[in-house]
């Protein structure tokens, strides 16, 4: 755990980075019971301390090692982080020579590192177990009156959201006003709706545009944004891109005012504006010569830039002075405000841009020359599992290129990338030395984590195997259920799952009126009423419409374990959910049951009529 303190500040605690601006320090003895230190030596092949190394500690996350502190060797070779108990994966670099180990904080107190490969060294596969800590929430206790209070303020808060979010558009407001607009209205609407309290700015946007005959092209601009934008950027904002960018242009790669993660700003009228009209044409006439122009023009102050701050366009260009993320985000606009195709890769996030001859080039502000990146294909291989025929990109594994002496992601869409679709025939990269990271989360949390670094050459197939191990002692995560859905209680009120449970494991299963299926498991759970009671968590069964729970034997219910709580699915959200989320067709087979916990991590699933399904959950019970 970190924070930023203003200035140069001087406290008692770890002091992760210092700039000119600000301090980082590490303050997880605020969040974590005993945390621990490690002492980390990086030395050469010959075991000589290395001074100046670059030491990155790196936690499993989403499927990759994601680096959460980079630090620094001292004279001795040494670097040092003070973190929770669990697994990290340390990488140590200097001069183009790296090493990777395993830590154990709360069991290592020091490891030595070697810097022993190199950049497309054959390294071999790497099987690597992840253990995190064992939860040990600081929930602070409160008394009646205090949670009777707590309870009261919710419902105030709920009551002042819900007026707020009633002047929001509706699916039949957004029609009328797509009617009266005369514009499509199932785009419109999606627009209107996704606004939320920003549909002023949108609507005047909308209908400004179609007295200016931009309609079509206000709609476009509109598309081209993300989902917050729609939500938060002010009409002066969209309507200096619309009317400021010619009609014929690309709209993801020149209307769109979106680059990066930037706050979004009116620039376009102002740069076209106030840049030379010979610049302008010979820019146009060679983008390769705004990225020379940015190069040498453009002060760079990298010791003062926030990370997630950008300089705005406009001050860039009237300052001539940024940090390198400030200037990429510059060069798209300019190159858009002159009506040249530029973009931030989404995957690579690297700035590219579109030659007069159609071919896109990378922008590299470190040379005097633009070119095109060497590629070839990758194509990964993998042997489906249970219950994992086609893993996601992610969930259960991802790439990374080495670059600059670190393993640098590659940024595929979330949530719509995975093995099939996108690796399993083969996809197109860039030329350089990867590493596959996979892995297969427990029900206890552990990772069976496995690495695969391999190279990619110009023109040529890359084939890898893609890894998702198994474990007989240990239930996999298969999938996920959202503990915040909603349930009427069989006495009307609105309850999410989490309330009901608590925190830890439970039981969901969705039930029809006494269907043989839905009997059979009701059978199951009574036959075993025992072992579930002394396994103590909650099992909700929720039935899946107000009419199965009315037509159901209400005398079978009796003799269900005694931590069986009951609710109904009244509008079907739950049941659409977890068909979703376990990827089952035509919404599911009733019944429907999961084990899941309240990180949302399914470790069971199943549905329909299975056999000995009582045991089925105890067995799974007796170990997590």
């Amino acid at each position: 755990m970190h924070t930023k303190v203003f200035g140069k500040y001087n406290g008692p605690e770890d002091v992760m980075q210092q700039t000119a601006l600000f301090t980082e320090i590490n303050v997880i003895e605020n969040y974590a019971p005993s945390p621990s230190k490690v002492i980390v030596t990086v030395v050469d092949s010959n075991g000589i301390p290395q001074e100046g190394a670059k030491v990155e500690f790196k936690l499993y996350n989403y499927a990759e090692f994601y680096t959460v502190a980079t630090k620094q060797t001292d004279k001795k070779g040494q670097s040092h982080l003070t973190a929770g108990k669990g697994d990290m994966m340390v990488l140590a670099e200097k001069n183009n020579l790296f090493g990777l180990k395993k830590v154990s904080f709360g069991t290592d107190s020091c490891i030595t590192i070697t810097l022993e490969h190199k950049e497309h060294d054959k390294m071999g596969h790497l099987q690597v177990g992840i253990v995190p800590p064992e939860e040990k929430a600081c929930i602070p206790s409160v008394t009646d009156e205090q949670r009777a209070c707590n309870t009261q303020r919710m419902i105030e808060e709920d009551s002042i959201r819900k007026a707020y979010t009633a002047t929001f558009f509706t699916q039949e407001k957004a029609e009328a006003l797509a009617a009266k607009l005369q514009l499509n209205p199932g785009k419109v609407s999606a627009l209107l709706i996704g606004a939320r309290g920003n549909h002023p700015a949108i609507t005047a946007f909308l209908t400004n545009a179609v007295q200016n005959g931009k309609a079509e092209r206000a709609i476009q601009l509109l598309e081209s944004i993300s989902e917050k934008d729609l939500r938060d950027t002010p009409i002066e904002v969209l309507e200096d891109h619309l009317y400021n960018t010619d009609t014929q242009s690309d709209m993801d790669k020149v209307l769109c005012p979106r680059v990066s993660t930037e706050l979004l700003t009116p620039y376009r009228k102002w740069l076209q504006d106030h840049l030379s009209t010979d610049m302008a044409e010979r820019f146009k006439a060679n983008p390769a010569l705004l990225v020379q122009w940015c190069k040498d023009s453009l002060h760079i102050v990298d010791e003062y830039s926030m990370k997630y701050v950008f300089i705005h366009p406009v001050q860039v260009f009237r300052t001539k002075v940024c940090d390198s993320q400030s200037r990429e985000v510059f060069f798209v606009a300019m190159a858009r405000s002159l009506g040249i195709s530029a973009w931030l890769d989404e995957v690579t996030e690297s700035i590219k841009y579109m030659g007069l001859d159609g071919q896109v080039m990378n922008v590299d502000f470190s040379s005097g020359k633009q070119t095109t990146h060497a590629t070839g294909t990758l194509r990964l291989h993998y042997s489906p599992i249970h219950m994992l025929e086609n893993p996601k990109y992610y969930t259960h594994f991802t790439l990374s290129k080495y670059e600059n002496g670190t393993f640098k992601l590659l940024n595929y869409p979330y949530g719509a990338t995975d093995w099939a679709t996108t690796f399993k025939e083969g996809v197109e990269l860039d030329c350089g030395y990867y590493v596959l990271v996979s892995g297969s989360r427990m029900a206890q949390g552990n990772v069976l984590c496995d690495m695969e670094f391999f190279t990619i050459s110009k023109d040529s197939t890359t084939t890898a195997n893609l890894t998702v191990r198994e474990s007989k002692e240990q239930f996999r995560v298969i999938g996920s259920f959202n503990s915040e859905a909603r349930y009427t209680t069989l006495e009307g009120q609105v309850k999410s799952v989490l309330q009901t449970t608590g925190r830890g494991y439970f039981v969901v299963g969705l039930i029809d009126f006494g269907k043989e299926p839905t009997n059979h498991a009701l059978r199951d759970l009574i036959a075993n009423a025992q072992q579930m009671e002394t396994w103590g968590r909650p099992i909700l069964l929720i039935f899946a419409s107000e009419s199965d729970y009315k037509r159901c034997n209400k005398n079978q219910l009796a003799d269900l374990p005694s931590n069986v709580y009951f609710g109904i699915d009244t509008n079907g959200s739950i049941r659409k959910m977890m068909a979703d989320n376990m990827e089952v067709e035509s919404n599911g087979r009733l019944p429907m049951f999961v084990i899941a916990d309240t990180f949302n991590r399914v470790v069971f699933f199943s549905q329909g009529y299975i056999i000995g399904l009582g045991n089925q959950l105890i067995k799974v019970f007796d170990n997590i």
